[in-house]
């Protein structure tokens, strides 16, 4: 039972890492393009 717990909560960190990993690329991507000349 712990072992499933431990195994959603990795799950879990590891797709909110991902989220916030495109979340900062597209903010990135957005204020290289705003700051084109």
């Amino acid at each position: 039972m712990i072992r499933a717990e431990r195994l959603r909560a990795s799950a879990w960190d590891r797709y909110a890492t991902d989220r916030g990993a495109e979340r900062a690329a597209r903010f990135i991507m957005q204020t290289a393009e705003a700051n084109l000349p």
